[in-house]
């Protein structure tokens, strides 16, 4: 009986082996143990490799409610190290808030997850170019390569080409930036850029005029253009450009709309502000006054306050302007341009004599502060005293170093002035030289006072040789207004007399 109970037992070991042969329990085994790594790797060994460049920006001083969003988005990494999402948007939220070196590690982790993702190389392209860093090109080429089709995306390379000296490949961006785009005033002004570098001096010019038929507020274009014309030896039609120039915006922004997005994350009292000031450029004074108003709920500084009031003495809401002014004035009492806007803002609404009195305190506060002279001069003027207002320019003039609109006031005033008693051509054309000689004769206000200044001493062939002059220049640049007004002007100095103002 024991015999054939071991006979059975070494049969039912005999079936096991068949079932599980030893190299199944190998393979098993392995597969295990491989599957035990991988999700150790995973878990343990890839996240800290992950989180090894995730950065750790100083927050020192930045504003709480950027400080919270960014140790949210650093948390939202670390929970998920392995999504490129989280990356990205870390990185935007540190790039637009100007840790532009911590936000690189980010995007760059966020390709490394998604190497398909547009944004992030595109993002990261921009802040290698801003930081001049050689490695922008190669980030520019990959987001090309995903996206051949956005215009925007050929402009910015095409500038950075054009600045690492590869002007053919810098040209072609740009024509390919055309060609989605018909309406791109940026890329006609790289491909002036190009040609006057190259020295065509007539394609560039060509490109120029074609970039402000397209956007004639475009700043850049129009001192370009200034410099084309100058080496062209076409003077007048330069100074014509500069004086246009001074006029406009700073910075005409490229419109982008996904770069807008990653603009859109700013959560400071600057981002505030500076969407503000774009929304004034734009005229939307009531859209820009909202985000004003965001900027000081964040930053209730004097600066606030008075981009405030600037606003609302803008809108005609001149009661409200005077108390952000006061406010102003309240947190910062040497604030001299608070004490001045409010001035502005009392004369504005017809309290002339109140206003006098915050002008003379910008005196006391800054007395080289050059707009309360121009304004306080506007007050006397505006209540027929003219002697009260030769004497607060000949103040402005000497307290201000020869503060060229007080130079222009003052001449004006001693040329053309109601009062005879007062009128004096000889300082008159000496002040207006030294505005002329200061604007290099380019700029009409200047030519139109000396002119005057002339016709008021008698020498009526210089007065009418540059009001010709000055008249051409208004026509050209479509000064209707005051075009007409120097042809008046003319007309008496051709007829031997002078003008005097009523």
């Amino acid at each position: 009986m024991e015999m054939k109970q071991v006979s059975q037992n070494e049969k039912a070991g005999e079936t096991v082996d068949r079932k599980f042969p030893i190299y199944l329990i190998v393979i098993i085994s392995i597969i295990g143990v491989t599957i035990a790594g991988f999700v150790l790797y995973k878990t343990v060994y890839l996240p800290r490799s992950l989180l090894a460049v995730l950065p750790d920006p100083d927050l020192t001083g930045v504003e709480d409610q950027v400080a919270e969003e960014i140790r949210n988005r650093r948390l939202a990494v670390k929970k998920n190290p392995g999504s490129p999402d989280s990356w990205g948007k870390l990185g935007m939220i540190l790039d637009v808030h100007d840790f532009k070196q911590e936000a690189i590690p980010c995007y760059k982790q966020g390709i490394a997850l998604n190497p398909n993702e547009f944004r992030w190389f595109y993002f990261c392209a921009i802040v290698l170019n801003e930081i001049r860093s050689p490695g922008a090109l190669d980030f520019f080429e990959k987001s090309n390569q995903l996206n051949r089709d956005y215009s925007p995306l050929h402009v910015r390379y095409g500038q950075a080409l054009l600045n690492a000296g590869r002007l053919q490949n810098a040209s072609q961006t740009f024509r390919r930036a055309i060609s989605l785009d018909s309406t791109s005033s940026h890329a006609y002004l790289g491909l002036a850029k190009i040609a006057f570098s190259e020295a065509r001096l007539q394609a560039s010019l060509e490109f120029l005029n074609k970039a402000l038929e397209l956007n004639p507020e475009h700043r850049e274009a129009h001192g370009m253009l200034a410099d084309v014309l100058r080496r062209l030896r076409r003077t007048e039609e330069a100074a014509k450009e500069v004086q246009t120039a001074r006029h406009l915006p700073q910075d005409l922004r490229l419109v982008d709309p996904v770069y807008e997005k990653l603009e859109a994350q700013g959560m400071s009292a600057v981002w505030y502000r500076d969407r503000g000031f774009a929304l004034q450029a734009q005229g939307r004074l009531d859209a820009a006054l909202e985000q004003f108003r965001k900027a000081m709920e964040l930053k209730p500084d004097p600066e606030g306050h008075l981009h405030v009031g600037n606003l609302l003495s803008q809108l005609g809401r001149y009661g409200e302007a005077g108390s952000q002014y006061r406010t102003a004035i309240s947190l910062a009492p040497n604030y001299v341009i608070s004490y001045n806007n409010l001035g502005e803002t009392l004369f504005k609404s017809g309290r002339a004599e109140e206003a006098m009195v915050w002008f003379e305190k910008c005196f006391r506060l800054d007395p080289q502060f050059p707009n309360a002279y121009l304004n306080l001069g506007a007050i006397h003027m505006q209540l027929d005293r003219p002697a009260a207002a030769i004497a607060t320019f000949r103040r402005g003039l000497k307290n201000t170093g020869g503060f060229l609109p007080i130079v222009n006031r003052l001449a004006w005033l001693l040329a053309t002035g109601p009062d005879p008693s007062l009128r004096n051509a000889r300082e008159a054309v000496n002040l207006a030289k030294t505005a002329c000689e200061k604007t290099k004769y380019s700029d009409p206000e200047s030519l139109d006072i000396l002119a005057a200044a002339y016709a008021e001493s008698g020498d009526f062939k210089r007065a009418v040789a540059l009001a010709r002059k000055v008249h051409g220049l208004t026509v050209s640049s479509e000064q209707e207004e005051l075009a007409k007004q120097i042809e008046s002007r003319l007309n008496l100095y051709l007829a031997q007399k002078p003008y005097h103002s009523k």
